[in-house]
C-alpha cells in the first residue's frame, strides 16, 4: 500500500495523496499536485514524482502537507510510484523538519539572548548554541565577532557599584 496513490476524503475535500505509512488502521499520506507553468513558490518543500500512469499532469508531492486518515477515507486508488521515490520523499522530509526544528531553537534563542541582555544576565551559553545552530543552518559565521575579546558576548560586572546612565543634556 506504501507508494500508491489515492483520492482520500480529508475534512471536506477529496484530495490526491501519496500514502508513505500504514499502522494499523491509520494511514499517512502527502498531499498532490499538478505542475503547471509558474507553480512552486517553496521549491524545498516539493518533490516532483513525474507523470505516473493514471494521473493527467506532471505532479509533485507536497512535503509539507500531510494527512492522517482512516481506511474508511480512501476513496479511489488512481495509481502508484516506486519504493526508491517514497524513500526519497521521506528523506527530504527528514531534512526539512530538521531545519524547522532548528529555525525554531533559533528563534527561541533569539528571544533568550535578548531578554537576558534587558536583564544584564550573562548570555554567553545561548549565544555559542546560536553560534552552532547558524552554522548547522548553513549561515555564516561573522567575521568582526571572532576578532574581538571575548568574541564579542557581552559581559556583565559582577564586582563593584554600578553605574546606571539615566541620560542627560
Amino acid at each position: 500500500m506504501i507508494g500508491h496513490i489515492y483520492l482520500m476524503k480529508v475534512t471536506d475535500k477529496v484530495v490526491p495523496a501519496l500514502v508513505i505509512d500504514v499502522t494499523g488502521e491509520m494511514i499517512t499520506a502527502v498531499q498532490i499536485i499538478s505542475l503547471k507553468k509558474g507553480s512552486g513558490k517553496n521549491k524545498d518543500a516539493i518533490f516532483t514524482i513525474g507523470k505516473p500512469q493514471g494521473l493527467r499532469d506532471q505532479s509533485a508531492v507536497l512535503i509539507r502537507k500531510v494527512h492522517q486518515v482512516s481506511q474508511e477515507n480512501l476513496r479511489k486508488h488512481i495509481s502508484s510510484i516506486p519504493i526508491q521515490q517514497v524513500n526519497k520523499i521521506l528523506s527530504k522530509r527528514n531534512i526539512i523538519l530538521e531545519k524547522e526544528s532548528l529555525h525554531k531553537e533559533m528563534h527561541l534563542l533569539k528571544r533568550k539572548i535578548l531578554l537576558g541582555q534587558m536583564n544584564n544576565e550573562r548570555t554567553t551559553e545561548w549565544e555559542l548554541r546560536l553560534d552552532k545552530v547558524l552554522t548547522e543552518l548553513g549561515y555564516q559565521h561573522s567575521s568582526k565577532r571572532d576578532k574581538k575579546d571575548y568574541k564579542n558576548y557581552r559581559q556583565t560586572p559582577n564586582k563593584g557599584y554600578i553605574k546606571v546612565y539615566l541620560g542627560g543634556r
